[in-house]
């Protein structure tokens, strides 16, 4: 059985559509978490369909970790996490669900492949697919409950960013399968991306706001720390795309003075820096 999670922190009105609906269509139960939202979504009522309001904000694994004892304890095989700026057609759910039939006990993890609704292009090139280990983004991804179970909990040390990356990454280390479907697609905002030349190059930035930076530096220190020794050449690619990404943002957005106290900041920091709303 497939259950999907949706996490949400003041969510597009169209999330029903985008989401919602689509799994409902195919039988799918869905699960609405909202993170302290100041304008909470409107999801619609139906039997399949729960929406869980909170009035603080603790980020995505926790909110997983709270709601897979129940799923699992009502019969849920498979947790099938989305974020809220996902978008997945009906076809695509049913190729999931499909695939989920043939899977086999090492099977930790399906990720569709998916296409970045602000250029249009493939998530994944070729290259970063053919990798091992690979590491897919959450959003859209299906996870094995009884994998998860067996490797431990969502990582939430790691609230907002590269707490995939890490579940991913521990599936792989204790022998279980990331499988890429070339037969499920997903389509998925990436930031809002904006690119300013300068000197002839093109620094891009995914336009998060300042604190999110912080985020994404703690995350990379605390993940290359648990896996250097295990994946070290994933750890150095990831470190010098996160490098690149970080010097880029500084060089491409006006604010690069709080920005560079913000990266400053998560590199120091010895817990996750506080998301907003939490508590």
């Amino acid at each position: 059985m497939i259950s999907a999670v949706v996490v949400t922190r003041n969510p597009p009105q169209d999330l029903p559509a985008r989401l919602v609906e689509p799994l409902v269509e195919a039988g799918i139960p869905v699960l609405v978490i909202d993170n302290m939202s100041d304008f909470p979504p409107r999801i619609p009522e139906h039997p399949l369909v729960t929406f869980l309001p909170h009035s603080d904000n603790l980020g995505i694994p926790a909110r997983l970790n709270q709601c897979v004892p129940a799923l699992a304890d009502g019969g849920t095989q498979w947790l099938w996490y989305f974020d809220q700026d996902s978008h997945i057609e009906g076809a695509d759910v049913e190729s999931m669900k499909q695939r989920t039939k043939t899977s086999e006990p090492k099977d930790g993890q399906f990720s569709p492949s998916y296409v970045d609704r602000n250029t249009g292009t493939p998530g994944y090139s070729a290259q970063r697919a053919r990798r091992r280990p690979f590491t897919p983004i959450g959003s859209g991804s299906l996870f094995n409950l009884r994998a998860c179970a067996s490797v431990g909990r969502f990582a939430e040390e790691l609230p907002l960013d590269l707490w995939d990356f890490e579940i991913s990454l521990r599936l792989q280390r204790d022998g279980y399968r990331v499988i890429l479907l070339d037969d499920v697609n997903l389509s998925h905002e990436v930031g809002k991306r904006a690119t300013v030349r300068k000197l002839g190059l093109g620094f891009a930035d995914e336009g998060h706001p300042v604190w999110r930076y912080a985020n994404k530096c703690f995350a990379t220190k605390f993940v290359i720390r648990r896996y250097w020794l295990v994946y070290p050449r994933w750890c150095v690619r990831h470190l010098v795309a996160r490098c690149i990404g970080m010097i880029s943002a500084v060089v491409a957005r006006p604010d690069r003075r709080a920005l560079v106290s913000a990266i400053g900041s998560g590199c120091l920091s010895k817990n996750a820096p506080s998301l907003p709303g939490s508590k």
